[in-house]
C-alpha cells in the first residue's frame, strides 16, 4: 500500500523554513517519517521524503547524505515543485562531490520536465557553475543571457560567473570591470547568499594577481578574513606535480566560504584554465574552514602542484553506504538530536514512544536505535542509559538489517564489529592496539575502499604512536585493496606512509623502495642515507608583515625547494599561501636566508630536492583592539 500522503501545507512549511532554519526543517521532516511509519514492512524508497531529506542534508553541507537520499527523489507521484527542487539540489551534490557528469544528468533530466522560467534560470546558473572547472568560456556564454533576467540574486549571480569566467581566461580587465559591478550591487541580493563575501574574494584576489597589497588587504578586510580560519592542514591535499597534466609553474586562486552550515569553493584566478579541474578536484575533498561572529566570512587560498606526495592525504568517501541503505528501504536518521546529555534523553525517550506505537520490531526503529547506541558509545552514559544497552540497541538494528537483506556492504562481519567496538572504547592504548591487530586489519580487507582508508588514516597516528609493527602491518594491509601500479593518490599516501615506518625501523633499503612506488624521483631528500636538515635562519616574531598585525590576520604558508651541496635553499616554490599574498614576500625571504647540512648519499654530499616546511602565523591569543593605522603595531608574541 502507497505511504500515508502528505499535506500539502505541511510541504509548504518546509519549503518556507528550509533556507533559513534548518532546524525547523528537519523537525517537519521528522514528523512526516514518524506519521508515513505506518505501513506494513514491506520496505522501499519515499520519494518525497527522500528528496526533502537530501535537500536538508545538502543545506547542511553534508554531501554524501544528501545523494544517498536524493539518488531516490525521482518519481511519477511527487509533486512537481518538490521533483524540481530535489533534481536541482542532486545536481549541485553531485558537483560537490566531484561528479560533473553525474550533475550534467541531472540537469538534463530536469530540462525534460520543461521546468518554468525560474527554475530554467537556476540550472542554468548551476550548469555554469559546473562549467567553471573545466571550461569557463562555456560557463561565460552561457551566463551572457540571464545577465539582465530573473531578481536581483540572479543577476548578481549571473554577473558573478561572468566575471570569475573572465578572470580564469585570463582576461583581466574584464574581470575587473565585472568585480566592479557586482561589488557595487553587491547589497541588493538576499542575504543567504552572501553576495558582499562573495564580491570581496574575487576582489582579494584580482588584487593580489596584481599585486595591489592595500587593496588585498581591504578586500579581505570586507570578506571577514579576521574571522576565518582554516580548519585542518591543506597542504595534504595538493595534487602532485603531472597530476592532471599540471605543471610546477601553474597556480590556481580559490575563495573558500563559509555561510550558515555551507561551505563553498569558488575558483577565482589561474595561470591557465586547464589547470583549474585538478586544483578544484584535490581541494574539494576538504572541508576546512572556520568562521566565527558573522553569518558568512571567507578567505582567498593560492596553491601550487607538490612535487613528492604526503602520507597524511585525506579523500571524503563519496557515498554513505549506511544512508544509501536507508534510503533504499525508507528509512531516515531522525533530525533533531544534539550531542549532549539532553539530546541523548531526548533520543532515547523519541525511540520509547515509537516502540511503545510500533511495537519493538518495527523496521522503523532501526535509525534511531542506530543512533542512540552510537552516541552512547562516543559520548558515555546518559540518563541511565549505559553502554551495555547501547550494545542491546545495536546488535537489535543490525540483527532486523540482517533479516531485511541487502545490508552486507554496510555491516561488517559478526566477530569484525565486536572487535572494532572493543577498540573505539578500550580503556589504555595498549588495548586498543590489541583489538586493532585483531580486528582493524579485518575491516580494512571487508569495507567498502573509500570507508576502509577514511577509517585508516583517522587511527593510523594513534596506533603508530603506539606500535609502528602494528601500523606497518595494517599499512601493508590497506595497500593490498589497490591495484599495482595504480596512480590512485591514496596509494601513493600509503607508499610514503609505509616508507616512513620502514625508515623509522631502520630498513633504508625497503624505505626508498616504497618511495619509488610513490613516485618519489632518486634525488628527493628522503631518498638520500642521510637527509638534508635545517640548522640556520629562523621566522620570528619581528618578520611579521605590520599590514597583517593591524589587520589581525593569521594564515599559513608552505615551501617547497631544493638543498644544494653547499647547503643553501635554492629552487623555492610558494606552494601554498592563505590568505593567498598576505605572507608571501616575507615567506620566500625568510626561506632564501635559512641554512641546511646538505644530504649524503654513497658517502658523498649530494643536492636534494622536494624538501617541504609550512609556517603557521599566529597571533597572540589575548590581543587588545588593534592600533589605528597611524600608530606602531606591537610585534605579535609568536609566530
Amino acid at each position: 500500500p502507497p505511504a500515508p500522503p502528505v499535506a500539502q501545507a505541511e510541504i509548504d512549511r518546509f519549503e518556507a523554513v528550509l533556507e533559513s532554519d534548518p532546524r525547523a526543517a528537519g523537525a517537519i521532516i521528522d514528523a512526516l517519517a514518524a506519521a508515513r511509519a505506518n505501513r506494513p514492512a514491506t520496505l522501499r524508497p519515499d520519494p518525497l521524503l527522500s528528496g526533502l531529506a537530501g535537500r536538508y542534508y545538502l543545506r547542511r553541507g553534508w554531501t554524501p547524505f544528501a545523494l544517498a537520499h536524493l539518488r531516490h527523489a525521482d518519481a511519477p507521484d511527487v509533486p512537481r515543485p518538490q521533483l524540481v527542487a530535489a533534481l536541482l539540489a542532486l545536481a549541485e551534490a553531485q558537483a560537490l562531490s566531484g561528479d560533473r557528469a553525474g550533475a550534467a544528468r541531472a540537469l538534463g533530466r530536469l530540462e525534460a520536465l520543461a521546468p518554468g522560467a525560474a527554475d530554467r534560470r537556476r540550472a542554468a546558473l548551476l550548469a555554469a557553475r559546473v562549467a567553471l572547472v573545466t571550461n569557463p568560456g562555456a560557463a561565460l556564454e552561457a551566463v551572457r543571457p540571464l545577465l539582465a533576467e530573473g531578481d536581483a540574486g540572479a543577476r548578481f549571480e549571473a554577473e558573478f560567473i561572468a566575471a570569475q569566467a573572465h578572470a580564469l581566461l585570463g582576461d583581466r580587465a574584464a574581470a575587473e570591470a565585472a568585480a566592479d559591478r557586482i561589488w557595487a550591487t553587491a547589497a541588493a541580493p538576499p542575504a543567504a547568499a552572501a553576495a558582499p563575501v562573495r564580491a570581496a574574494l574575487l576582489r582579494a584576489a584580482l588584487a593580489e594577481a596584481r599585486g595591489d597589497a592595500d587593496a588585498l588587504a581591504a578586500m579581505l578586510n570586507a570578506a571577514g578574513a579576521q574571522g576565518a580560519a582554516l580548519a585542518g592542514d591543506l597542504t595534504d591535499q595538493l595534487p602532485v606535480c603531472g597530476d592532471g597534466g599540471v605543471l610546477p609553474g601553474d597556480y590556481a586562486t580559490f575563495g573558500l566560504l563559509g555561510h550558515g552550515d555551507m561551505q563553498e569553493l569558488l575558483p577565482l584566478t589561474a595561470s591557465r584554465p586547464a589547470a583549474v579541474a585538478t586544483f578544484h578536484d584535490a581541494l574539494s575533498q576538504f572541508g576546512g574552514l572556520r568562521w566565527e561572529g558573522r553569518p558568512a566570512a571567507g578567505l582567498t587560498v593560492t596553491v601550487r602542484c607538490r612535487t613528492l606526495a604526503t602520507a597524511q592525504y585525506r579523500a571524503t568517501p563519496a557515498r554513505n553506504e549506511l544512508s544509501e541503505w536507508f534510503a533504499e528501504h525508507g528509512l531516515f536518521f531522525t533530525f533533531l538530536v544534539d550531542s549532549d546529555p539532553e539530546g541523548i534523553a531526548a533520543l532515547s525517550r523519541r525511540l520509547g514512544e515509537l516502540e511503545e506505537r510500533f511495537g519493538p520490531d518495527h523496521p522503523h526503529l532501526i535509525p534511531l536505535q542506530l543512533e542512540l547506541a552510537g552516541r552512547i558509545m562516543i559520548d558515555g552514559a546518559s540518563d541511565g542509559i549505559d553502554l551495555v544497552e547501547a550494545d542491546r540497541l545495536h546488535d537489535r538494528a543490525v540483527a532486523a538489517m540482517r533479516r531485511i537483506g541487502g545490508a552486507d556492504r554496510t555491516l561488517p562481519p559478526p566477530e569484525t564489529d565486536a572487535l572494532l567496538r572493543r577498540m573505539a572504547r578500550a580503556s589504555t592504548p595498549e588495548e586498543a592496539v590489541r583489538y586493532a591487530q585483531a580486528g582493524f586489519a579485518r575491516f580494512l580487507a571487508w569495507a567498502p575502499l573509500d570507508d576502509a582508508f577514511a577509517e585508516f588514516q583517522l587511527w593510523i597516528p594513534v596506533l603508530a604512536a603506539e606500535s609502528e609493527g602494528t601500523a606497518t602491518a595494517l599499512t601493508s594491509a590497506m595497500l593490498a585493496r589497490f591495484p599495482a601500479g595504480s596512480r590512485d593518490p591514496r596509494r601513493r599516501a600509503l607508499h610514503m606512509r609505509l616508507a616512513a615506518l620502514q625508515a623509522a625501523a631502520g630498513d633504508r633499503d625497503a624505505a626508498r623502495a616504497s618511495y619509488r612506488a610513490a613516485g618519489v624521483p632518486a634525488n628527493a631528500c628522503v631518498m638520500m642515507d642521510e637527509p638534508a636538515a635545517h640548522v640556520t635562519g629562523t621566522i620570528t616574531t619581528e618578520d611579521y608583515p605590520p599590514a597583517a598585525i593591524l589587520n589581525d590576520f593569521v594564515g599559513t604558508t608552505a615551501m617547497e625547494f631544493t638543498v644544494g651541496p653547499d647547503g643553501n635553499a635554492t629552487g623555492l616554490r610558494l606552494i601554498f599561501s592563505a590568505p593567498g599574498g598576505v605572507f608571501d614576500r616575507i615567506t620566500e625571504a625568510a626561506f632564501a636566508r635559512f641554512g641546511f647540512t646538505p644530504a649524503r648519499h654513497g658517502g658523498r654530499t649530494r643536492a636534494c630536492s622536494g624538501q617541504f616546511q609550512r609556517v603557521l602565523w599566529q597571533l597572540p591569543a589575548e590581543r587588545e583592539d588593534p592600533p589605528p593605522p597611524d600608530s606602531v603595531a606591537p610585534a605579535p608574541e609568536r609566530i
